[in-house]
């Protein structure tokens, strides 16, 4: 719904009837873009293409077997490293090369990162699951948690180790040897160099669970069950 104040803005300039139906019709080519360019808008298509371009190496217009080895890795390393996860890339990969040609073209390489950004999704949820279970937080528990997590974050989806440490040592103050320790926790729960949300939790049932830096008596809240 509008609200008033914004509506007042824009009544002197458009009429009201002509501007519903300009934003009507906008979710309507909205809708059909996505539909044709299997769950992509057209200016997502167009980013796309030069994607699409860094992986078509040869300039067949078709990103090949070999081509899709490194495709695989740079998307969703997940599936190319982890052994376990290769009957879900090989069905993904089928599912997206449905004439079983052994490459894809534009079209079909638009369906493969769809299915892989779904997979990501469902990854990223399942993962998410286990680490509320396992940390044992409560529903509000986590949603402070997921607030702190937000705030702490810099340019990237995900915490780095430095922007932990400050959140860190903005609780409870950390020394040379203190550091080195977090440090440590760190590479042990993450095992990459930035923390995700899930990550992050575990991190936090850690840091409270070993009463690190005497970190109970500083927090309340999200660090503080």
């Amino acid at each position: 719904m509008w609200s008033r104040r914004i509506w007042s803005e824009v009544h002197d300039q458009v009429p009201r009837d002509g501007f519903l139906r300009a934003c009507q019709k906008h979710c309507r080519a909205t809708r059909e873009a996505i539909k044709r360019n299997g769950g992509w808008t057209d200016p997502e298509v167009q980013e796309l293409r030069s994607f699409f371009k860094r992986y078509d190496l040869d300039g067949s217009g078709r990103v090949t077997k070999n081509e899709l080895i490194q495709l695989v890795e740079d998307v969703v390393p997940e599936l190319a490293k982890e052994r376990s996860k290769r009957p879900q890339l090989l069905a993904l990969l089928r599912e997206a090369d449905q004439e079983a040609t052994g490459s894809l073209d534009f079209a079909a390489f638009l369906k493969l990162l769809g299915l892989f950004s779904a997979f990501k999704d469902k990854e990223r949820l399942r993962k998410e699951q286990q680490a509320i279970q396992e940390t044992g937080f409560t529903n509000q528990e986590v949603a402070e948690s997921r607030e702190l997590f937000l705030n702490s974050l810099g340019d990237s989806q995900d915490l780095g180790f430095d922007e932990f440490r400050a959140m860190i040592h903005g609780i409870t103050p950390l020394n040379d040897t203190r550091t080195k320790q977090l440090e440590e926790i760190f590479a042990e729960v993450c095992k990459q160099p930035e923390a995700d949300f899930p990550n992050f939790l575990v991190l936090l049932r850690k840091l409270l669970d070993l009463d690190f830096a005497s970190i109970k008596d500083k927090t309340s809240g999200p660090l503080q069950k």
